[in-house]
């Protein structure tokens, strides 16, 4: 009789022990699919809405087949190394900044749309266009919605992730299944790059000259 209540004991404790692991890895995974910090667009006609804030921060990286890698000339010794670069941006269905990453005909379109409408004035769309792995997937850009005052204020609000930080433990979206490999072209010289992301930066007010 002893033994039978020991041995009841134990099943019931290893039940908790497992119910309590299967909530854990249920949460685990939801945060991993929902509550993560990059956006993930993996399909085709995925999107996003949302508003661009800061700086950009821009790496070289190379394409291991799986996912990209900051880009180092000791070790990446056969491999073109290509442009990536994140930016901060507030989702406003989530109520949190996420960070966004693309390559360089991405940022070129961000610069359009920037220099169009204006980062700081439009929630703006960003969709996916090509399945999973295709390396001829394209995004757009459209704005969405004007900012008022409410989401502005939920914006700043928002605290913004140290991109450069977190490029140096290499995190990526493109770790996902739904990475696509960069297109034929991608790399782009060093110069170019920081010109490139140079632009991204607002020139300084002129001061104003007395009449």
């Amino acid at each position: 009789m002893h033994l039978d209540t020991i041995r009841t004991a134990l099943v019931r404790q290893l039940s908790s022990k497992n119910s309590r692991r299967a909530y854990l890895d249920g949460r685990a995974r939801h945060t991993a699919l929902q509550g993560g910090i990059f956006i993930r667009l993996a399909q085709n006609g995925d999107k996003v809405v949302g508003a661009f804030r800061g700086e950009p921060f821009a790496r070289e990286v190379v394409w291991t087949g799986e996912r990209y890698e900051t880009y180092d000339p000791a070790v990446h010794t056969d491999k073109r190394p290509s442009l990536r670069v994140m930016l901060n941006f507030f989702v406003p269905d989530e109520g949190d900044m996420k960070v966004i990453e693309g390559g360089t005909n991405w940022f070129k379109d961000v610069l359009k749309v920037r220099d169009k409408y204006g980062l700081d004035k439009w929630l703006f769309e960003i969709e996916r266009h090509g399945d999973a792995g295709d390396p001829k997937t394209t995004y757009s850009i459209l704005p969405e919605e004007k900012l008022d005052d409410a989401m502005r204020s939920r914006i700043a609000a928002a605290e913004a992730h140290d991109l450069a930080a977190m490029s140096s433990g290499d995190a990526s979206p493109s770790g996902d299944k739904g990475a696509s490999k960069p297109a034929g072209g991608g790399a782009i010289d060093p110069r170019a790059a920081s010109e490139l992301v140079g632009r991204f930066r607002p020139c300084p007010a002129r001061p104003s000259t007395p009449s």
